[in-house]
């Protein structure tokens, strides 16, 4: 909707933060843990290898 503001937008425009902290906090945990390396040592590679795809798609964020 023109000229309302979405209720994440005006926590941010507050000073809030919370997602940041909470994907950092389940990075911790033992089965994020486990399936964060399976992603970076398996799946990622293979995904990478397959045709069509595009590194352009992929997010710059950390990894």
């Amino acid at each position: 909707m023109l000229g309302m503001i979405q209720p994440a937008e005006l926590l941010c425009r507050s000073g809030f933060s919370f997602k940041k902290t909470l994907m950092a906090a389940e990075r911790e945990r033992a089965d994020i843990s486990q399936e964060r390396d399976e992603w970076c040592k398996h799946r990622q590679p293979a995904m990478q290898q397959s045709p069509g795809f595009s590194p352009a798609g992929l997010s710059q964020h950390g990894g």
